[in-house]
């Protein structure tokens, strides 16, 4: 969705700074730049690098709440009886722009809500300082990924 929006943004003359996380979409407008992260963390630098100068953030797609605590960088062999993730909270990239906006910037973000909906949208819109908040809701019929 983030390169649709992106696309659409593009061609009605925005300049766009469009950060992505691993996909095999590729996009090309010569109104876009392209900047491929693999981290939560790097999205979020990525993000507060380009913010304090945009008129507007569209916050189209959310990264992990929570990452592993520890990442091993080999496979961890079966032989262990049981295994247990240790979780930690990844930095929450829309509340800490939303803590930055100027008055003149705007940030739109999303919310895929499967109960209260309504409330629960509007509580994160109001939490993280956005100026307009597009709902998703599972409880749609035929809403849901694939």
């Amino acid at each position: 969705m983030g390169y649709a929006v992106a696309l659409e943004a593009a061609r009605q003359g925005a300049q766009v700074e469009l950060v992505s996380g691993p996909t095999q979409l590729t996009i090309n407008h010569p109104n876009i730049s392209l900047h491929r992260v693999r981290s939560a963390q790097e999205m979020y630098n990525a993000v507060a690098k380009f913010f304090p100068t945009a008129d507007a953030a569209i916050l189209s797609a959310a990264v992990a709440d929570f990452t592993p605590k520890i990442v091993h960088n080999q496979k961890i062999k079966e032989k262990q009886q049981s295994l247990y993730v240790e979780l930690q909270p990844t930095i929450d990239i829309a509340k800490e722009i939303g803590k930055t906006k100027q008055e003149h910037q705007k940030i739109i973000g999303f919310a895929l809500e499967t109960h209260n909906e309504m409330e629960h949208a509007l509580g994160k819109m109001q939490r993280k300082n956005f100026d307009c908040i597009v709902l998703n809701s599972l409880a749609d019929k035929g809403a849901g990924f694939g």
